[in-house]
C-alpha cells in the first residue's frame, strides 16, 4: 500500500494503480505514473489552465510512449507504426478531447 508522501502527486504504486496499458512488465514496475488523459500541456495551450483532471496509471515506458505518439501525431497528422492497442486508444481519446474543447471555444 502507498504511504502519504512516498511518491509524487503524479506516481501511484503498482499495487494500488496498475498499469492500464500494459500487463506484464521486465523489469517489475514498482512504482506507476498518473497520466492526465488530457495531456496538461495541451489544457494549458487551449484554455491556459488546466482543468480536466482524468488521469489513468500508466507504467513510464506507456506513459513516455503515449507522449511520443502524440507529439509524433501533432507533427505528421498520423499515428507511429507501433502505436497500437491500449497506447493508441489512451493517444486517441487525448486527441478527441482537445479536438472537442477547441471546438467548445467557438
Amino acid at each position: 500500500m502507498t504511504h502519504q508522501g512516498d511518491h509524487s502527486p503524479f506516481s501511484i504504486s503498482q499495487e494500488d494503480g496498475p498499469c492500464t496499458i500494459h500487463r506484464v512488465h521486465v523489469p517489475v514496475t514498482i512504482v506507476n505514473e498518473l497520466h492526465h488523459v488530457f495531456p496538461m500541456e495541451w489544457q494549458r495551450d487551449v484554455w491556459g489552465e488546466v482543468r480536466d483532471q482524468t488521469k489513468q496509471s500508466v507504467c513510464s515506458t506507456g506513459h513516455n510512449n503515449v507522449h511520443a505518439a502524440l507529439r509524433f501525431y501533432d507533427r505528421y497528422g498520423e499515428w507511429p507504426k507501433w502505436c497500437r492497442g491500449k497506447t493508441r486508444a489512451l493517444a486517441n481519446e487525448a486527441v478527441k478531447r482537445r479536438a472537442a474543447a477547441i471546438a467548445a471555444l467557438r
